[in-house]
């Protein structure tokens, strides 16, 4: 016959057996994230990649170097640069989506990332789903730019410019860093709003198709302002209007195009991201050490230089920006007839 006693140890065994068992399930959930914790702490303990999704030159490949080489400063780590464009920037996007979800390889694209779904069929990934926001990086007017082609040479405004193209359609071409960049939407906006009838020639990336600018292969260029405002004072190109609201504080002589263009405004984002499942607690490092490089006096002053704003942010609101600018970009692709069914 089992006593009250017995009973009552029976039950209190029975009841630290449960609390063990939770208390382990508990520890087991709790270490993934003690993992995560202690990767972060000590990340990042050896090279890390930064991917650029289009071709050296350009302001992508400007921005990545610039803050790898602040971030390998301050990590004592190098932060190598690689350069995969191709596809409108499809290319590098798709290995890093791909790539180890650990935090040492990221990756840098613009804008371009949420127009270009609209204008691709078969898209190898999908913004929303296979990447891990991180932080912006900067904000980036265009500049309409002519070069060495012999067409473009009695070009000194933009006036002038839509003048000539409107007298000759399609006589003029123009490079962008790929379809679907924001340097081609911008074009094709522009082209709507004053009627000129012009030809496309994309490149793997804003570096290239400057070049051809320069070497007269193309005759004008909606660069973004890093690329070209080197060549604008070495007088290797000729800026004719800034797409930005105000105009550049570089740049104080060059009109924007909304000064004869009422309304007209077009500025591409940068940012970073990395794949998705990304820890949080490395998603969090990888934002505050960038938001650190971005802050820093010398490379603000550099981007200034060049025309450019820093705009670090938390990987929350670039999620935002990306989800609201898929739906804006999706409304202007398919008003400028450029969406392709998907």
């Amino acid at each position: 016959m089992r006593t009250s006693s017995s009973k009552n140890a029976g039950s209190g065994r029975a009841h630290v057996a449960r609390m063990s068992a939770g208390f382990c399930a508990g520890l087991l959930l709790a270490l993934p994230a003690l993992g995560a914790d202690n990767e972060a702490a000590v990340f990042p303990n050896r090279p890390v990649r930064l991917i650029v999704a289009f071709a050296p030159g350009g302001a992508s490949d400007i921005i990545a170097r610039l803050i790898a080489l602040k971030l390998s400063e301050k990590w004592k780590q190098t932060v190598v640069v690689d350069n995969r464009p191709g596809a409108s920037g499809i290319i590098g996007s798709e290995y890093l989506a791909k790539a180890p979800k650990d935090g040492y390889t990221f990756g840098i694209n613009s804008v371009t990332q949420t127009i270009i779904p609209s204008m691709t069929p078969k898209m190898p990934y999908e913004l929303v789903k296979d990447f891990t926001p991180l932080s912006l990086a900067a904000n980036v007017p265009l500049l309409i730019t002519v070069g060495g082609s012999p067409k473009t040479a009695n070009v000194r405004t933009l006036a002038d410019f839509v003048a000539l193209a409107k007298a000759q359609p399609k006589h003029l071409a123009y490079g962008s860093g790929g379809t679907g960049t924001q340097g081609h939407l911008a074009v094709e906006l522009f082209r709507a709003a004053v009627n000129i009838d012009v030809v496309h020639v994309p490149y793997k990336g804003g570096g290239p198709a400057v070049s051809d600018v320069i070497g007269g292969q193309v005759d004008f260029i909606f660069a973004n302002a890093p690329e070209v405002t080197g060549f604008i004072s070495a007088n290797r190109m000729r800026a004719l209007a800034a797409t930005s609201a105000k105009r550049l504080p570089g740049l104080p002589n060059v009109p924007t195009v909304a000064e004869s263009v009422s309304g007209f405004e077009v500025v591409q984002w940068y940012a970073f991201w990395g794949p998705a499942g990304l820890p949080r607690a490395i998603t969090q490092k990888l934002n505050a050490e960038i938001a650190y490089a971005i802050a820093q006096p010398d490379i603000k002053s550099r981007f200034e230089e060049m025309g450019m704003e820093a705009a670090s942010s938390s990987s929350e609101a670039l999620d935002k920006l990306q989800r609201s600018e898929l739906v804006r970009w999706g409304g202007v692709v398919k008003s400028l007839g450029l969406a392709v069914p998907q």
